[in-house]
């Protein structure tokens, strides 16, 4: 499954593409994405948007299905904490590709309720 992250860092460089999260979008739900997109620019004090399209098989179904309950406006995926990624690419906010085919991780860094 193609999943989408979008998320504000000062550089490429600066974010852990090894503990990424494990809220995503499935690629082409457009209005989820502008809603992530709105909720972040909202939020972000510094830094640039950042687009990461990964491959991800270990979902959670449970956790899907209580995120979407609870916040149905973002129609997020949530994958298995520590699964491995392939990162298929990262676009900047100009949606020019900044990295492509890396291997990554979602990570450790999730919420309790996912547990």
């Amino acid at each position: 499954m193609i999943l989408v992250r979008i998320v504000t860092a000062e550089s490429l460089e600066t974010i852990d593409l090894n503990n990424l999260g494990n809220h995503f979008t499935v690629e082409g739900n457009e209005p989820a994405i502008a809603t992530n997109i709105h909720r972040l620019s909202q939020y972000a004090q510094n830094g640039d948007l950042f687009y990461i399209y990964v491959e991800c098989e270990n979902i959670n179904a449970a956790a899907t299905a209580l995120s979407n309950q609870d916040h149905p406006l973002e129609k997020e995926v949530v994958t298995v904490e520590n699964s491995p990624i392939k990162i298929l690419e990262v676009l900047d906010e100009n949606f020019n590709v900044v990295a492509e085919n890396i291997e990554g991780n979602t990570g450790t860094r999730i919420h309790e309720w996912v547990k």
